[in-house]
């Protein structure tokens, strides 16, 4: 009896790398016509478009704007730069600092089937900038800090689980009519987890508030001092970078500004009155009172997971 010879493999089905990428980003321009609303925010680095079908939470916007406010829209479109869900609200608004923002985030972030290995990317809340008294001239505010960068690879299976915390931004402040106002602290970016690959509990820190933080008053002289870098904590991964952010500069004594810090690899260093850190971490600018403008509110945390 003849036998015909059977060959014995080992199929892997390929996979097409895949991004997730979660954040908050500071909206511009609102714009409503009873039936739609649709939000443009400041294009941040790294790009984010979030997908249609997605949950977001609106939360900020101030005065007439405040119909735009959402704990929970389901995305109907977008575009790099916009979102629009269901909201009754009618009109247009563009909005200054502080702007109110837009958050895309999770609490838990599942391997997709067949990824092997995942890079992360994670950046903290950048702190807002501080703003002295609608007096006479005075030293202008300091600018925030930025905010701490982390990035790791580890080894993935299919169901794995991270446990996500986005880090919120420093909200620029009013100028006051005496003394002057802090800016506030961004919080860290958290991401934890045990995967195939080890335990992993990483934190990408926030971006100090100038003038010490926690928007309180303060005098003016402490209100030019700038807000301090963020720090990290790592545990586990490979190939790990671990980035303080840049603290913000202090308030000059002539000038409307302090600079905001900058963040590696996501929000440059801001200068300019009521400019806001939008990209990752990036700290807000400081001002001055006279100005009658608020200070910059600092860059929204944010986290990607690159699959392989």
């Amino acid at each position: 009896m003849t036998f015909a010879a059977r060959t014995q493999g080992y199929f892997k089905q390929s996979f097409a790398p895949v991004t997730t990428t979660y954040g908050r980003v500071s909206v511009t321009v609102c714009s409503g016509n009873g039936t739609t609303a649709t939000l443009t925010y400041l294009s941040p680095t790294p790009a984010f478009t979030i997908p249609v079908g997605s949950t977001i939470s609106v939360t900020g916007l101030l005065g007439t704007a405040s119909g735009y406010n959402t704990a929970s829209a389901i995305v109907t479109a977008s575009s790099a730069t916009t979102v629009s869900y269901a909201n009754a609200s009618t009109g247009a608004l563009s909005l200054s600092s502080p702007p109110g923002y837009i958050s895309f985030v999770t609490t838990t972030e599942t391997v997709p089937v067949n990824a092997s290995s995942v890079v992360v990317k994670m950046w903290g809340g950048g702190g807002s900038g501080a703003v002295t008294n609608t007096g006479a001239p005075v030293s202008a505010g300091g600018g925030g800090g930025g905010a701490g960068y982390v990035q790791f690879t580890v080894a993935v299976v299919s169901g794995n689980t991270f446990t996500v915390s986005i880090g919120t931004q420093g909200i620029g402040k009013t100028p006051p009519a005496t003394l002057a106002t802090a800016g506030s602290n961004g919080s860290a970016t958290t991401v934890s987890g045990t995967v195939s690959g080890g335990t992993v509990t990483m934190s990408a820190g926030g971006g100090g508030g100038a003038g010490g933080g926690g928007g309180g008053s303060v005098s003016v002289a402490s209100a030019t001092v700038a807000g301090t870098a963020g720090t990290n904590s790592v545990s586990g991964g490979t190939s790990v970078t671990n980035t303080s952010g840049s603290a913000g500069s202090t308030g000059p004594v002539s000038g409307s500004k302090g600079y905001g810090g900058a963040s590696p690899n996501g929000g440059a260093a801001t200068s300019g009155v009521q400019i806001m850190g939008n990209s990752a971490g990036g700290g807000g600018s400081g001002t001055d009172g006279p100005s009658a403008n608020y200070s910059g509110s600092g860059g929204g945390g944010f986290v990607t997971f690159s699959y392989t």
